[in-house]
């Protein structure tokens, strides 16, 4: 009897191992493609810098795992080239906050960190001249980790870290008066190392890390004609409805952020123990998200990126003790791959 129970246990167990193989669900699929575009011709970088003026991205800044870097690059979109510019004519450094101003087709720099000291000046690049000026320095106490972007005639640096900890302070910068202006505390609480969108000329700030390690699921909006703030729908599980029921990675910090035509894209960027490849496309109008395609390189930390209007690149970053020089494209209408 004992060798016919052993016969039938055995049984039971090849019978429930084949049913759950063969109920097991097909991997799912998810829209899009990254592929590989030409690699920065310059020293690997974690923590650069970036901006885009027309269909020209520039990259500078950042370090190699051994030494601080000053170097500016320009990517030409449509021509797929690489041309060394003027190096930043001040103190190396990695972790600055870069963008452009439209209205004036210049570039700008503020911060960052040299390896020994936190730093609060700011440089202005004109890319007719390809040189940089000395502007006035960032009156803030933030000193790394803020979110900063260009509309019309004015750029905004919004959070970041002091020696403290995150701050919600809102800084606006006029080029024209060469002046900054301190703005109204943003919304929610004080975190860093958020992500930025920018889409009919409002930006929408979403991610980063508060002063508890947490990751704000809080999502807003700022519009600067109106001079305010709109909260959105939080990006994790917060309803009882089944639209944000896959929303278990979108908070996180260190996001790297694009858009392509009328569609925010959010990849890269860490949350607790975990570096994630998750790519994540936003619709403005319905504000809802969708999984698209995973990062298809070395997952990494700390990279940068471009926005063309109809393309989005991601580059550079680290992972570990390797760092990287190689830019990827993602292509929406790519047919769906396996996860």
């Amino acid at each position: 009897m004992k060798h016919h129970f052993y016969i039938i246990a055995g049984f039971t167990v090849i019978t429930l191992i084949l049913s759950i193989t063969s109920c097991k669900k097909p991997e799912e699929k998810f829209p899009g493609k990254w592929m590989e575009a030409t690699q920065l011709p310059a020293s690997e970088r974690n923590a650069a810098s970036s901006f885009v003026i027309g269909t020209k991205g520039y990259i500078t800044c950042g370090y190699d795992g051994e030494q601080y870097l000053s170097d500016l690059w320009e990517y030409d979109s449509e021509s797929g080239t690489w041309k060394q510019m003027a190096s930043l004519p001040a103190a190396s450094r990695a972790k600055a906050v870069a963008f452009s101003v439209p209205a004036n087709g210049k570039g700008y720099l503020a911060m960052g960190f040299n390896g020994s000291a936190y730093l609060n000046d700011m440089w202005e690049y004109d890319p007719s001249a390809n040189s940089w000026n000395n502007k006035a320095s960032f009156p803030g106490s933030a000193v790394t980790g803020s979110a900063a972007f260009g509309i019309g005639d004015k750029g905004y640096v919004v959070y970041g870290l002091n020696l403290s900890g995150p701050v919600k302070e809102f800084y606006s910068y006029d080029p024209v008066a060469d002046t900054w202006e301190s703005l109204t505390a943003a919304p929610g609480t004080a975190r860093a190392k958020c992500g930025v969108l920018i889409y009919d000329d409002r930006a929408y700030i979403m991610g980063g890390s508060d002063d508890n390690g947490y990751y704000p699921s809080d999502f807003w909006r700022f519009d600067p004609l109106a001079d305010s703030w709109t909260q959105l729908a939080d990006i994790s599980d917060k309803t009882d409805n089944s639209w944000d029921d896959s929303y278990f990675d979108l908070t996180r910090e260190t996001p790297c952020t694009f858009v392509i035509d009328d569609k925010g894209y959010v990849t890269l960027g860490k949350t607790f123990y975990f570096n994630l490849s998750t790519t994540w496309q936003y619709d403005f109008t319905d504000d809802r998200w969708v999984r698209v395609a995973d990062f298809d390189a070395t997952v990494r930390l700390e990279a940068a990126s471009f926005s063309f209007g109809q393309r989005g690149f991601i580059l550079t970053g680290n992972h570990s003790d390797q760092f990287f020089r190689d830019m990827w494209e993602f292509i929406p209408d790519a047919p769906a791959e396996d996860l």
